[in-house]
């Protein structure tokens, strides 16, 4: 007999602060399709995703110079049954 067993969807839920000169809707709208191209991109079973990775992915150095990005350890490092989703992003 097999156990058969499907990922457990987790919710990778960064907080994210943006300097207060470049903190705008756009800028946030932005920000948020980058990391959610960034998730959509890597996501797999086991798949780590850094603080570095995703302040990389959000921040062009043009429009958005730079960005602070904190990530709760227990979704940072998922296991082979658990799979990456993007879920709410807290704006600081």
């Amino acid at each position: 007999i097999y156990t058969v067993r499907s990922a457990q969807l987790v919710k990778i839920e960064p907080e994210i602060k943006l300097l207060p000169s470049e903190d705008t809707a756009e800028n946030r709208e932005l920000a948020f399709s980058r990391l959610r191209s960034l998730i959509l991109s890597k996501a797999a079973p086991a798949v780590k995703f850094t603080q570095e990775q995703i302040q990389s992915a959000i921040a062009d150095g043009t429009v958005i110079s730079s960005a602070r990005v904190s990530v709760p350890a227990e979704t940072s490092a998922l296991t082979v049954l658990q799979y990456p989703v993007l879920g709410e992003v807290k704006w600081l």
